[in-house]
């Protein structure tokens, strides 16, 4: 993690993307802001990547302002603790989140970001 953490940086630094990933044993979740043709070419190198498989893209929408302008790429590590998506969650994810889960996605790893560690992804339901 900390390699792919060091080549995101340096990447997204580079080209002014911004975003947070957050993993929880084998489930990541990834948010990048910027130029779309820069997060396009970062997302393809992402897809490319062997140490990456079952890669989807949940949504894509144009946004006023950035929420993790202050991260050339965050990282929280999920898996300290017993993780923070319940296994339920985590599974879903992994199954058929889509484009109306993004939002509240977004949210979890805005709050992550934000230091609120204690936050739990939609505990009953959701995902």
């Amino acid at each position: 993690m900390n390699a792919i953490a060091r080549t995101a940086l340096e990447r997204n630094s580079q080209c002014g993307v911004t975003g947070f990933l957050y993993y929880d044993d084998d489930t990541f979740l990834q948010v990048l802001e910027g130029m779309p043709e820069d997060v396009d070419e970062i997302y393809a190198g992402i897809r490319r990547d062997g140490r990456h498989e079952n890669v989807r893209m949940l949504d894509e929408a144009p946004a006023e302002k950035r929420m993790f302008g202050g991260w050339a790429m965050g990282l929280h590590d999920g898996s300290e603790g017993g993780g923070l998506l319940p296994r339920v969650v985590r599974a879903n994810i992994a199954r058929s989140a889509g484009s109306r889960d993004a939002p509240a996605l977004v949210r979890f790893l805005n709050d992550l970001s934000l230091g609120r560690h204690d936050v739990r992804l939609m505990a009953a339901g959701g995902v």
